[in-house]
């Protein structure tokens, strides 16, 4: 019986609790309405976060063919001395990754927007430094697979206003793209100084080895000189005039390769012997050069030479140090890398990488719609309670 009351009562308190909040429906649904009216205003004043998107690739390599005399220059200039990858859509690439990912640069043009600005004016230096830092490690490149395989790369940042955003995508990509441009025209100098030094270089332990050569010359021609001087006085006091025996003329006009002291050249006769000093005496620096250019085994040349003038002798004589001097100065990379320096320094990067700024997708973080039903909710339970609590009162009373 008492159970039966109980339950009785309890729902003449739910149709009593239901009668109350229907009689209040107009009170209660503009009281929500109000409410979804604040969770409007309240989202669009709040600061909001966008999730910006865009899609990055090389550049073509059609726009690195100007390159291509850089890219044979830097093959031949000295291979076993640098090493410098081909300028293409890859290594641009590559270097445009790297330099992006240098938060220092991306820092400067962070710290210019004015949101950033007004986010950061009272703060010292060193929690501006760490706040700038922070929102500058907000831009990023990342990098996913598509259906077959293939890695696609994408820039991605999550900012509090959609243009401000946009704007500084632009300006950081132009600015990354500029500063890949200058580390390239700065290694490009750094390689071509490198390779004129080592070239210079060269061309003065050359210039040294071809005086010596000159010496050894001249040296052999006043030995061979005197040699034959000697045997003509020797000829003289023995009274001959004639070869005493019969020898191939040529075989005493020709130097030998070595000056021997007790070569009997006195048995060719003064006559002879007078008539090659006195041809002797008249050669010329060329003509000295030519008959008395001694061949010896190199001292000190690197294999760089033979390489780079593709003499195979391991020889050492005048010609040989003149050829691969001549050869070395004619074969001047470095003066020629600079001559190209201008055309990367005012070459065009517009088609360096593959980004459209026009395609810089935003997707807010934040949803409207969401804001507008929890504060509708929650006006709908603050009406209702309102009501009950203002029945309740007068009831007791």
């Amino acid at each position: 019986m008492t159970v039966s009351i109980k339950r009785s009562n309890q729902e003449i308190d739910f149709i009593e609790l239901s009668e109350v909040l229907w009689s209040a429906k107009w009170f209660i649904i503009i009281f929500s309405l109000t409410f979804a009216l604040l969770g409007y205003a309240f989202f669009e004043f709040k600061t909001k976060k966008y999730l910006l998107s865009s899609p990055l690739a090389p550049g073509g390599e059609t726009s690195f063919s100007s390159y291509i005399p850089v890219n044979t220059l830097l093959q031949e200039a000295e291979p076993d001395y640098i090493s410098f990858p081909k300028i293409n859509s890859d290594y641009i690439f590559t270097s445009f990754i790297e330099e992006f990912n240098d938060s220092n640069e991306i820092m400067s043009i962070v710290s210019s927007a004015s949101s950033v600005q007004d986010l950061v004016k009272d703060l010292n230096e060193k929690d501006k430094r760490v706040k700038i830092q922070a929102l500058s490690k907000s831009f990023k490149i990342k990098k996913k697979k598509d259906n077959v395989g293939d890695v696609e790369y994408f820039f991605e940042v999550e900012w509090h206003n959609e243009k401000e955003g946009q704007k500084l995508l632009k300006n950081i990509i132009e600015k990354v793209i500029n500063n890949v441009k200058k580390r390239l025209v700065l290694d490009i100098k750094n390689i071509s100084s490198s390779i004129i030094t080592n070239q210079e270089k060269k061309i003065i332990f050359l210039n040294n080895l071809l005086s010596n050569s000159k010496e050894a010359i001249d040296v052999a021609y006043e030995r061979y000189f005197n040699l034959l001087k000697y045997h003509s006085k020797i000829a003289r006091n023995l009274k001959i005039k004639k070869p005493v025996f019969q020898t191939n003329i040529e075989n005493f006009i020709n130097v030998p390769n070595t000056y021997l002291l007790d070569t009997n050249y006195y048995l060719r006769g003064f006559q002879s012997i007078d008539e090659e000093l006195k041809v002797l005496s008249k050669l010329s620096e060329r003509k000295k050069i030519l008959l008395f250019d001694k061949m010896h085994e190199a001292s000190g040349l690197t294999s760089d030479f033979n390489k780079m003038s593709n003499i195979s002798s391991q020889t050492n004589s005048y010609h040989d140090i003149l050829s691969r001097l001549n050869f070395i100065i004619s074969f001047n990379r470095g003066e020629e890398l600079r001559d190209f320096l201008p055309l990367i320094e005012n070459g065009e990067t517009k088609y360096w990488i593959k980004f459209n700024d026009k395609r810089i997708y935003a997707e807010s973080k934040d949803n409207m719609i969401i804001y507008v039903i929890l504060f509708s909710v929650f006006g709908f339970m603050i009406g209702s309670i309102m009501k009950l609590y203002s029945h309740a009162k007068l009831k007791r009373s």
